[in-house]
C-alpha cells in the first residue's frame, strides 16, 4: 500500500500562513476532507462542496467523527458557471475514494451520477456567506468553467484564493484564461 503522508504538505503551510481564523473557509472539491478537516477547528465556519457520491459519503462520515461538526456545512453538488444538472464523479483515475471530475471536462472517462451544478452566487446566498476569507478550489480541471463566473464574488468578498490547476485536463487557452 502506498503512503500519502506528505501528499499536500505545501497546502497546509500556505493555509497556515494566509488563514483568517475569524472568517469563513470554502472548500470547493473537498473530496474526503483532508483540507476541510485541517481547517475546521481553526476558523469560524467551513463550507465544503463535492460532486462525487463516493468521496462525499466519506467526507460526511469524516466530519461527523469530529467535535467541530457543528461549524461545517456540506453541499453535495458541483460548482459550475450556471445552475444546471450535470454528471460528475468516478473515473479511470479515481481511487476507491472517488474523484471530483465533471463530465464536461472529460466525458468518456467517467462513471457518473447526476448532481446539481450550482454557481458561487447560489452557494453564497444559500449559506449566507458575507465573510469568506479563504477559498480552496481543486475540481480536477473544472476550474476553467467557474473562474470567470466568480469575478463578482472575488471582488466583493476578496478572499485568499488557493487553486489547484490540472493542465493535463486543459488546453493551453483554457489554462491561460484561468490564470
Amino acid at each position: 500500500m502506498k503512503s500519502y503522508a506528505n501528499w499536500d504538505t505545501y497546502s497546509f503551510k500556505i493555509i497556515d500562513d494566509l488563514l483568517d481564523e475569524s472568517k469563513t473557509f470554502i472548500d470547493i472539491g473537498a473530496w474526503i476532507g483532508p483540507i476541510l478537516l485541517y481547517v475546521a477547528p481553526k476558523v469560524k465556519r467551513v463550507i465544503g462542496i463535492d460532486c462525487d457520491h463516493i468521496s462525499f459519503d466519506s467526507l460526511r462520515k469524516n466530519v461527523d467523527c469530529n467535535d467541530f461538526k457543528d461549524k461545517v456545512q456540506l453541499e453535495y453538488a458541483a460548482l459550475y458557471n450556471k445552475n444546471v444538472k450535470i454528471y460528475a464523479g468516478g473515473g479511470k483515475r479515481a481511487s476507491e475514494w472517488g474523484s471530483s471530475e465533471i463530465t464536461i471536462v472529460n466525458p468518456g472517462d467517467l462513471i457518473c451520477k447526476e448532481v446539481d451544478g450550482i454557481t458561487i452566487d447560489y452557494l453564497i446566498e444559500k449559506y449566507q456567506v458575507n465573510d469568506c476569507g479563504f477559498i480552496k478550489i481543486d475540481i480536477e480541471g473544472g476550474e476553467v468553467f467557474i473562474i470567470e463566473s466568480m469575478k463578482s464574488f472575488f471582488n466583493t468578498q476578496k478572499p485568499v484564493l488557493y487553486i489547484s490547476l490540472h493542465p493535463h485536463l486543459m488546453n493551453s487557452d483554457q489554462l491561460k484564461n484561468t490564470v
